[in-house]
């Protein structure tokens, strides 16, 4: 993992070392989340400090989100809400509290933090904490941990010469993943496949310069969560409040009915078409989808102009700034934060309704659903108590007691608009639908976003 810092003059990443001061600064004025790249680019780990990184030789991106407490101190179980972040100290549950006070975080699992009403205090993030004990039944870890990289992008497929063309042997010999800005999003790739692809990132073929202890794996809900509510705080784009909503990814080359005439075949399977890219971000907030007139990748610039207005690549930032058009999609407002968290294509994660008898659960999540949570993937409960449907939706009642996941604690009910920003939380009853797609595809008009569940 190579460290990378933004340079405002040359508007050119630049690799730094871990102890450079200008790396990051997880403060409320500056909002700058850690970056590394990969080693799937022109460089790697013994490159020079201070070589400036052209995007096109940008390896795959990764973004840090540090173990942090938090509380809904407004909103909890509602449609709109407030969210508070503390930062906790190494894996401890301490943190300095407003006033400078120390205090101690608590442990949800095990203190009653979360109460029907609400929260009593803050409480360390379950992304973070050993879940060992209660069987991560909240989307725990193995151990406590002092934070997760996350992609910077959503997963894309090689677009260019200088994008890896490895293939995943393990994986029907699909394409290695790359995790960069204009790319095209990796669609048409079942749950169980993508958990294994995840898992393949860092075997020892891979072309990043990963290593086993990298531990890489698909996000569950609780490290999607994670992500959201430091976006959602005060130390990202949000400020704590629901009523700041972050842009949406809506660029496509194809339009929504018309999937199979895009112009650009799968690299996966010729039959396949592609759709989304990477890294765009919407005119407004809450644009519909933007379909360009595609030639080429030359046309993925700083700008593009579709049938629905115009597009703004990630890096499109204003002269000496980090904030742009193009930065209003990240998790952060500016240039360091996470894309692709509502838009492009929605996010495949490792977790499932733990439903008996739902075909698609072998079908499509073979890999992990076998009916029990784990560090890697979350079974969650089925206990319907109006309907025999098994799915998302007759599940749902029974999530009340799983915080940290961006579902629950922040809506009031499943369906449109019961989620903050206004968001919908998937609404197709009967339908036997399982699993957890994130943020919301390329081609929904609102609703799409952090605590979207397609």
């Amino acid at each position: 993992m190579i460290p990378v810092k933004y340079n405002v003059t040359s508007q050119k990443w630049v690799i730094c070392s871990q102890n450079d001061e200008g790396w990051y600064s997880y403060t409320q004025e500056d909002k700058k989340w850690a970056n590394v790249m990969l080693c799937d680019g022109k460089y790697n780990e013994s490159t020079a400090v201070g070589t400036e990184v052209a995007e096109e030789d940008l390896g795959s991106m990764f973004v840090w989100i540090p173990r942090f407490s938090y509380k809904i101190t407004k909103g909890y179980h509602q449609n709109s809400g407030e969210l508070n972040v503390q930062w906790v100290s190494g894996k401890s549950y301490s943190y300095v509290d407003e006033t400078g006070e120390l205090k101690k975080a608590k442990n949800g699992n095990d203190e009653g933090v979360i109460t029907t009403s609400g929260y009593t205090d803050y409480v360390v993030h379950p992304a973070f904490t050993d879940g060992s004990s209660n069987e991560y039944s909240n989307g725990e870890w193995r151990q406590e941990i002092t934070g997760i990289w996350v992609a910077k992008f959503q997963a894309g497929i090689y677009t260019t010469d200088k994008d890896t063309n490895k293939r995943v042997a393990e994986v029907n010999n699909y394409y290695y993943p790359v995790f960069k800005g204009r790319k095209y999003g990796y669609n048409y790739v079942t749950v169980s496949e993508a958990y294994k692809l995840s898992l393949g990132l860092s075997n020892k073929e891979n072309p990043y310069g990963l290593t086993a202890t990298s531990n890489s794996h698909l996000m569950k809900n609780s490290e999607w969560g994670a992500a959201a509510y430091l976006s959602i705080s005060q130390y990202g784009y949000s400020n704590g409040s629901s009523n700041n909503e972050k842009y949406k990814n809506n660029l496509s080359i194809v339009s929504y009915n018309n999937i199979g005439t895009s112009p650009v075949s799968n690299p996966n399977n010729s039959g396949w078409k592609i759709i989304g890219i990477t890294g765009y971000s919407a005119r407004s907030g809450k644009a519909a989808e933007n379909v360009m007139t595609f030639t080429s990748t030359t046309d993925f610039t700083d700008s593009v102009t579709g049938t629905n207005g115009t597009s703004y690549a990630w890096n499109n930032v204003e002269t000496g700034k980090d904030v742009g058009n193009g930065t209003k999609s990240s998790t952060t407002g500016n240039i360091y934060g996470i894309y692709d968290m509502g838009g492009c294509l929605a996010d495949y994660l490792s977790a499932y309704v733990n439903a008996e008898g739902v075909s698609s659960l072998a079908t499509h999540g073979g890999a992990f659903a076998n009916g029990k949570s784990t560090y890697l993937a979350t079974a969650y409960p089925y206990n319907p108590t109006t309907t025999d449907y098994k799915d998302f939706n007759s599940a749902y009642p029974g999530f009340s007691k799983i915080f940290g996941d961006a579902i629950y604690e922040v809506s009031s009910n499943v369906g449109g608009a019961n989620a903050w920003f206004g968001q919908i939380l998937e609404n197709d009853a009967g339908t036997g639908e399982v699993f957890f797609p994130r943020g919301g595809p390329w081609n929904a008009t609102g609703g799409v976003g952090l605590v979207r569940l397609v």
